[in-house]
Order: C-alpha cells, then structure tokens, then sequence
C-alpha cells in the first residue's frame, strides 16, 4: 500500500506540475486482512465563504471527516443555512477536479 500511495502522490505532482507535496486528504481502513486507503485530492485548504465577512461567511473548513461525508459547522447558523447546493459548491471549489485525479492515475508508473 505504501509503494502505490507514493506513486500515486508522485502521479499527481506531475499531473499538477508541482514541485511540493500535492494537498490531499487521507483516511484508511482495516478490515480482516485489507487495508483501504481513501485520498481526496485538494485543490484549496478552505471555500472563499470562509474569508467573507458579515453574513455572507460561512465558517466550513472541510477536512478529512468533512470530505468523507460529514460537513462540520461550528457555527448553528451555517448548519441551518447549508442546502445541497452549497455543500456542493464547497465540495466542487476545494476538491481538485476529476479529470486532474484521473490524470494523476494514467501517469501511474
């Protein structure tokens, strides 16, 4: 597991023709004798809503939990404020695109 997560991370340096550690996230699993290793590829650490001000901010930060599935909002007024298609559009804005982590697999040697 860890020779194809390196490869996959030295994939994906190229993909983006970076030379830094590309942003990801990671969480792993254990199950009887498998491992399985999710990795979300980030474009951006945090939304633009999160730099606003007044109440246009939404504090939102996504991190691993957060691109599993489970959106944390500090803040009760963000929660009750979140519809699909915001959560959506915070997923889209931080996650790289599809189409640069499939790219990051093609280039897998």
């Amino acid at each position: 597991m860890e020779s194809v997560f390196k490869k996959y991370l030295n994939a994906l340096q190229k993909a983006l023709k970076i030379d830094i550690e590309p942003m990801i996230n990671i969480v792993g699993f254990y199950q009887g004798t498998k491992y399985r290793l999710l990795i979300f590829p980030r474009q951006k650490h945090r939304p633009e809503a999160f730099f606003k001000t007044g109440e246009e901010r939404v504090v939102v930060s996504p991190g691993v939990i957060d691109m599993g599935g489970l959106l944390i909002t500090p803040m009760e007024r963000d929660f009750k404020r979140l519809n699909q298609s915001t959560v959506e559009s915070i997923y889209k804005e931080v996650s790289l695109e599809g189409i640069m982590a499939e790219m990051a697999l093609d280039t897998m040697e």
